[in-house]
């Protein structure tokens, strides 16, 4: 049940993030996929289910979620997924050398490129900055 929304989500991270398709990511890519596909099915249980039983007590699934989602926090930032974290991951990997065959640098590089642009563009149609 989980694998194949796992397999899903590994598969369409590349649009998102395509710096998350170097080899280096690999294992995070993985286990950030499965916890959102635990998430994920988590949250559709509780939605049906509602988020306590019927004398009114939480259900396991609800602390089971809490957990998962703390864990995915945690794979999100590794992999650049909040925009706090790929800040942090493009001051990191600029510093890495480009020719020691870094797959998925450049598209970081253009990432940040992206986001730099705009941001300018929002300071000058803001009329902020200066």
């Amino acid at each position: 049940m989980l694998q194949p929304i796992a397999d899903q989500l590994s598969a369409g991270l590349g649009e998102l993030a395509p710096w998350a398709s170097a080899a280096s990511f690999q294992g995070t890519v993985a286990s950030w996929a499965w916890a959102e596909a635990q998430a994920h099915v988590l949250r559709v249980y509780l939605d049906e289910r509602g988020l306590a039983d019927e004398e009114g007590q939480p259900r396991p699934a609800a602390g089971m979620l809490e957990r998962v989602e703390g864990r995915l926090a945690g794979l999100r930032a590794q992999l650049g997924l909040t925009p706090l974290a790929l800040a942090k991951l493009l001051a990191s990997l600029s510093q890495v050398d480009a020719d020691k065959g870094q797959e998925g640098l450049e598209a970081l590089r253009a990432a940040g490129a992206e986001l730099r642009a705009a941001a300018d563009l929002r300071m000058v149609e803001g009329g902020g900055g200066g």
